[in-house]
């Protein structure tokens, strides 16, 4: 069954960002180590390498949070989203992070005739963690 995203959830340091949101994504990946060789079968061989993660969120009114997130801005955040603002379950994992970098904040976004909005981007400086029960 698909999930339409209508509640996400998304807290950086202690600021609940969930209300504001307009779009969200968190991505994760992999570097690939080629650990080819000349005695191989012709194809190229590789092995996983160091993670990363990012995550990138959107929103639509001035709350207030402009201010404190203008301030973090180049410092190390902690992150938690969920695809809902419901309990963390199996079915709704939590992704957290201590280590995250605040790296991009857009405090204007948007084109004409559209609500102004504001953007974040959070880069990894840690590990990312998946929840599927409360803590």
């Amino acid at each position: 069954m698909a999930l339409t995203l209508t509640n996400a959830y998304l807290k950086v340091d202690d600021i609940d960002l969930s209300g504001a949101m307009t779009d969200v994504s968190l991505t994760t990946s992999a570097d690939t180590v080629d650990v080819s060789t000349m005695g191989g079968d012709g194809w190229r061989a590789n092995e996983g390498g160091a993670k990363t993660w990012s995550l990138a969120a959107s929103f639509i009114s001035d709350d207030g949070s402009i201010d404190e997130l203008f301030a973090k801005l180049g410092t190390k955040v902690s992150v938690e989203v969920r695809a809902s603002a419901d309990a963390v379950s199996e079915a709704n994992p939590a992704y957290k992070s201590d280590g995250g970098i605040l790296s991009e904040f857009s405090p204007i976004d948007g084109s004409m005739g559209d609500a102004k909005k504001y953007a974040i981007t959070i880069v990894s400086a840690g590990a990312l963690t998946m929840a599927t029960t409360a803590e």
